[in-house]
């Protein structure tokens, strides 16, 4: 028992001390925490005591800042009164200025509206003045055109004179003056934009540089077909021949029994059409041979390529030369009265006044449709004699009652060329010269660039024009219309054709053959190359008597 209290006595004398450390370290703790709270609160004191410190230094920073702030601002204010007195003053200087500147202004405007006054009745004064000048200026054109166009008139009817004169002279063997004259012709003409294709001044010029030669067919039978030939041409007669005229003549084919019609030459042969259907066939040997072709009324022979058309009353044959034969024949209804070719187009024209176009197979193209051909807007008439241009592009249809129609790549009529007084009979172009035949036994010979129609537009304008807007007639004085130069014959002219020059050739239907040049500038220079090698020229007397005292005196030179 003892034992156990002595265990209890000394577990509560342990827990007695136990409990003693602990109250001890509790209290040091505490007063741990206690001195640092008041370290902390000293701490918080020192620093408020330091930012006081602070604040009352930057506070009196502060107020000498406020007042030497406040010794600046007195000074700005003095400075701005000072300012606001000079400000009223320089205000009361400027009103004065601006008054006088808006009474300145003022005199400016109305200063600026007598200028504006002065200056219209100057602009008024100035067009008054300009206006009387225009007028002057007109009057001084009108004169002046009207006294050129007197001289100009003047010396073409002095030209036309001078080739009448010439052809006198010529016909009585006074070769020399009618060289002279015919020259002289020829230049008044052309110096002043008259016709050179005057019948008068062409017939001249072509008399007196020798340019106009003629030749028979043996048998003075009809030259019923003509093409060019090497330096000169090849004529088919409807008395069987086939005679070359160039540097030589020569007869190259004689046979009465075929009337020939037409005549091509391919390569180096020579082919033939009689008119009841036998083609004859030349080579360079000079040997020949007959193709029959079909029967058939035949006209006239084109050449496409290396093929020909054989053209009869009614009906085409294509001929192949290579075979020697007839490849392909249409019929048509009505009898042709004339044909020619547009590339490989067939353009056919029938005695009713209706046109067809065909393929080289006979085939009626459908874009051209048989139609009814009117001139003018007058009714149909029978086409002659056909020509396309390939150089202007023109189509060119000569008619029954002797009116040759021309018409531009559009198919719009330009002009007529009248003067013929029978049907047409064949048109070749020599450049721009066209070239007609006729039953009134004459030849044309129609210079076209010379025409200039009333819509103020020239031939040669109106070659490539769709539609024509009419332009305005100026004062200048425009070349004369074309007065084609007219030929005579004893026969009619059936075939005609051109060369790569100027020369053409036309076939008679008296047996003649007559070649001609178409230039009246290449005739004009003949002529003149003889006289300046003669030293040539008209006296002063001739002159005066044939030209005239008023036209200043000129030579050859």
């Amino acid at each position: 028992m003892r034992k156990h209290l002595i265990y209890i006595v000394a577990i509560l004398a342990v827990a007695l001390m136990a409990s003693g450390i602990i109250s001890y370290n509790i209290g040091r703790g505490i007063a741990k925490l206690q001195v640092q709270e008041m370290q902390d609160r000293l701490d918080s004191l020192l620093a408020k005591q330091r930012d006081a410190i602070i604040t009352k230094r930057v506070s009196l920073q502060m107020e000498d800042i406020a007042y030497q702030q406040k010794e600046i601002s007195d000074k700005q204010r003095e400075r701005a009164e000072q300012q606001s007195i000079l400000a009223l003053k320089n205000a009361a200087r400027a009103e004065q200025e601006s008054q006088i500147a808006r009474k300145a202004e003022a005199q400016a405007k109305k200063a600026e509206a007598q200028a504006r006054e002065a200056a219209k009745e100057a602009r008024e004064q100035k067009q008054i003045a300009e206006e009387q000048e225009q007028i002057a200026i007109l009057q001084r054109d009108e004169a002046e055109h009207a006294r050129r166009l007197s001289d100009t008139l003047t010396y073409r009817r002095l030209g036309n004179t001078l080739g009448a004169s010439s052809i006198s002279q010529f016909d009585s063997q006074g070769n020399d003056i009618a060289s002279l004259l015919a020259y002289w012709s020829w230049y008044f003409q052309k110096e002043y934009d008259g016709n050179t294709y005057f019948t008068q001044t062409y017939l001249s010029l072509a008399m007196s540089s020798n340019s106009t030669h003629s030749v028979p067919m043996p048998t003075n039978s009809s030259a019923n077909a003509i093409v060019p030939y090497k330096d000169g041409c090849l004529v088919a007669s409807g008395y069987g021949e086939i005679m070359y005229w160039g540097k030589k003549q020569e007869v190259l084919f004689r046979n009465n029994t075929y009337d020939f019609r037409g005549i091509a030459v391919v390569g180096d042969q020579i082919y033939a059409l009689s008119h009841k259907g036998q083609m004859i066939i030349l080579d360079k040997s000079g040997k020949s041979k007959v193709v029959p072709v079909p029967v058939g009324n035949y006209q006239k022979v084109l050449k496409y390529g290396s093929d020909l058309l054989l053209v009869a009353q009614q009906s085409i044959s294509t001929f192949n030369t290579t075979k020697c034969s007839v490849t392909y024949t249409f019929s048509t209804k009505d009898r042709i009265s004339s044909t020619h070719m547009v590339g490989e187009k067939i353009c056919i024209f029938f005695n009713t006044g209706m046109e067809e176009h065909r393929s080289m197979d006979g085939k009626l193209l459908a874009q051209n449709n048989t139609k009814k051909i009117t001139f003018l807007g007058n009714a149909a008439t029978e086409v002659t004699a056909s020509l396309y241009d390939p150089i202007t592009g023109c189509t060119i249809l000569g008619q029954r009652d002797g009116t040759i129609d021309i018409y531009n790549k559009y198919g719009r009529m330009i002009t007529n060329v009248t003067g013929h007084k029978g049907a047409i009979t064949a048109l070749t172009m020599s450049g721009n010269i066209l070239v007609s035949c006729s039953y009134d036994h004459s030849i044309q010979i129609s210079n076209l660039p010379n025409f200039h129609l009333d819509n103020g537009y020239s031939f040669m304008e109106e070659t490539t024009m769709e539609t024509v807007v009419p332009r305005k007639i100026t004062n200048k004085l425009e070349r004369e219309w074309v007065i084609p130069v007219n030929i005579k014959y004893e026969g009619w002219p059936l075939s005609v054709t051109s060369t790569t020059g100027n020369l053409i050739y036309v076939g008679l239907s008296n047996g003649n053959i007559v070649s001609l040049n178409t230039s009246t500038d290449e005739m004009a220079a003949i002529i003149k190359n003889n006289l300046v090698k003669k030293g040539l020229n008209l006296t002063r007397h001739q002159w005066n008597y044939y030209i005239g005292h008023n036209v200043p005196y000129k030579t050859i030179d």
